[in-house]
C-alpha cells in the first residue's frame, strides 16, 4: 500500500490499530535484556514502540508515514516516554552493524524482494545475542478476511523465516491461528507466523 494511503489511514482521530501493544510482543518482551536498544520497523502510530519505551528500553521507530509519526509522538507524550522516530522507507534506512539489541517486525508487510533484503539487514544489524521478533500474516490469511494484505507475495510463511535465519537460536517459530483485536483493521480469528530468534554470540 502506498504512503498516501497510510497517511490517510493514520490521519483519522482514532488509532487504526489501537494503542495497546501487539499480544505476541507483550508476551515475549521478557526475552529482551534490560534497557535494550530496540528498532521497531514500520512502526506506524507507535503502539509497540511506546510500550517498549514504558518497559525501560531505548526505542527507535521507523516508518515513511508523517501522520503515523505524529500519532506515535503524541502517544509517547501521553505515556510520558521518550521515543526516537525516523521518517524513512525500510529499504533506505541504514540499519548498521552490531547496532541493536532487538528488532521488532510486527505486521510489517512488504513484497518478498524487499522483505528478504530487510532480513539480511536485520541479521547484520543485531548485536551478538540480539533478539528478532516477528508476527505477520501467513499466505492463508486472506481466507479469514480479518486483516492484512490480500497479495500473497506480501504474506509471510514461517518456512521463509526459518530459511533466512539459519544459524540463529530459534525460541519460537510457529504458524498459529489466534484471535486478534487490534483496532479497526485487525479484528477476529487470524492465521499468523510467530517468529522469535536470538543471534548467536
Amino acid at each position: 500500500m502506498s504512503k498516501d494511503m497510510w497517511n490517510e489511514r493514520f490521519a483519522l482521530e482514532a488509532y487504526a490499530y489501537g494503542v495497546e501493544p501487539n499480544d505476541f510482543l507483550k508476551e515475549h518482551e521478557a526475552y529482551l535484556k534490560r534497557e535494550s536498544k530496540v528498532l521497531c520497523l514500520a512502526e506506524g502510530e507507535g503502539r509497540n514502540a511506546v510500550y517498549l519505551a514504558k518497559q525501560g528500553h531505548r526505542v527507535t521507530g521507523i516508518d515513511f508515514s508523517e501522520e503515523g509519526r505524529a500519532k506515535a509522538l503524541e502517544l509517547a507524550d501521553i505515556e510520558e516516554v521518550q521515543l526516537d522516530y525516523i521518517l524513512t522507507d525500510l529499504e533506505d534506512f541504514d540499519y548498521g552493524t552490531d547496532s541493536w539489541d532487538a528488532v521488532i517486525f510486527v505486521f510489517a508487510h512488504t513484497g518478498s524482494d524487499v522483505r528478504h533484503k530487510i532480513y539480511e539487514s536485520i541479521k547484520t544489524c543485531l548485536k551478538p545475542g540480539g533478539i528478532f521478533l516477528l508476527e505477520g500474516y501467513t499466505p492463508d490469511q486472506p481466507q479469514y478476511q480479518t486483516g492484512g494484505p490480500r497479495d500473497a507475495d506480501m504474506l509471510i510463511p514461517i518456512s521463509e523465516l526459518k530459511q533466512h535465519f539459519q544459524g540463529f537460536e530459534i525460541i519460537q517459530a510457529l504458524e498459529v491461528e489466534r484471535e486478534i483485536y487490534e483496532g479497526e483493521f485487525h479484528t477476529g480469528l487470524s492465521l499468523v507466523s510467530q517468529f522469535l530468534v536470538r543471534k548467536p554470540l
